[in-house]
């Protein structure tokens, strides 16, 4: 059994899994502005304005003005919203000019009666949100630790073998392993035993503590989360250091899909050892970088060797023994083109991550874009 975690380009600003940002994480960006009523001219005070999948954020002052600072360089997704008024979502170019003015003019949405928190006591519904929880969270040691605070705006769709899962108001999530609070935008998920889709937007927010044993615990288990991640792979490529990190990179064919134990003195026929220049190629602004599977080949397969698989998915994979942490990529158009900071991709180069990283980029182990590692 594997698990699929798919990657692909929607017809709006959201995206599966990611938006396209890009790399550099330059403090010196800034957004400024104003926010008032549509209709009204009504200043806005207290309205809220984040960087998508970022700690970053601040809220509209008493005559309605905003300032955000410390905002990644390059196309970033803002999202602005008040209660009462429709989300405004826009993408902002930080490529050339770092200071930049968005005057925003909210829409107000007529109110709706949450139907769900009528039927939140019915069996069928109750029996759908544990079915969501299970595929939203996965199977890894840290969903045990999130907590779903808003469960009733949910509404969920069974289709055949697939859940439809959509919400009426972000849901609130508290991620107790590594310390936040994620404030989740979902638009639509579509799973099944074996497959999850999202679309969404996310903000993050660091949890506080007055114990050190707490905040000793998050920065371990941020940094477990990183290591060994589809970011964390992306980051050293470009100086050539994934080897040293721990990774290893082969060409697979689909024969050794989901054939987690990696023995690198077994000759498998069906995967060989790649260099870099096979599989990769750095952008000039060192921001990209073009990923292929060489000709005769299937997969690109990336293995980690500092860490193995934990009991609890090893269990929900069905695995025994000491597996190895292993993922594939699927690049079905021969090249995709992705941001080594945020695994986000170019354009419309769609790619599927298939194996441990299928399994594990979700909240339980998501990280805000901006979170570096501390020494």
């Amino acid at each position: 059994m594997h698990y699929i975690f798919r990657y692909i380009v929607t017809s709006s600003f959201f995206l599966i899994l990611v938006l396209s940002w890009t790399l550099s994480l330059s403090q010196e960006n800034r957004l400024t502005g104003n926010i008032t009523d549509s209709k009204t001219g009504e200043i806005l005070a207290g309205a809220h304005i984040f960087v998508n999948k970022t700690t970053i954020g601040t809220a509209s002052d008493q005559n309605g003005n905003y300032r955000l600072t410390g905002i990644p360089a390059g196309i970033q997704t803002i999202i602005i919203s008040f209660i009462g008024f429709k989300d405004y979502i826009v993408e902002v170019d930080f490529t050339k000019l770092k200071n930049q003015r968005l005057e925003v003019k909210l829409e107000s949405k007529p109110f709706s009666f949450n139907e769900v928190q009528v039927t939140s006591s019915n069996k069928e519904w109750r029996k759908n949100l544990k079915k969501f929880k299970t595929h939203f969270f996965g199977a890894t040691i840290n969903a045990a630790s999130m907590e779903l605070v808003n469960p009733e705006v949910l509404t969920f769709e069974n289709s055949g073998s697939k859940l439809i899962t959509t919400a009426e108001a972000p849901l609130k999530i508290i991620n107790n392993a590594l310390g936040y609070e994620i404030t989740y935008y979902l638009t639509k998920s579509i799973s099944t035993d074996s497959y999850f889709d999202s679309s969404f937007i996310m903000e993050f927010k660091e949890l506080e503590s007055e114990s050190s044993k707490v905040l000793k615990s998050w920065h371990f288990e941020r940094e477990k989360a990183y290591l060994g991640s589809f970011i964390h792979f992306m980051n050293v490529l470009s100086d050539g250091s994934y080897l040293e990190e721990g990774f290893k990179v082969l060409a697979s064919k689909d024969e050794n899909l989901n054939n987690y134990n990696y023995d690198p003195e077994y000759d498998n026929p069906y995967s060989k050892e790649l260099y870099l220049n096979e599989f990769a190629e750095i952008q000039k602004d060192n921001k990209w970088i073009k990923l292929s599977v060489p000709a005769s080949y299937d997969l690109l397969e990336v293995v980690y060797l500092k860490e193995k698989i934990d009991y609890p998915l090893m269990r929900r994979i069905k695995l025994k023994g000491s597996p190895s942490q292993v993922s594939w990529l699927e690049i079905p158009n021969d090249i995709a083109v992705i941001n080594k900071r945020t695994g986000s991709y170019s354009d419309h180069f769609v790619f599927t991550i298939h194996g441990y990283w299928g399994w594990t980029n979700r909240i339980p182990e998501l990280l805000p874009i901006n979170y570096t590692l501390q020494d």
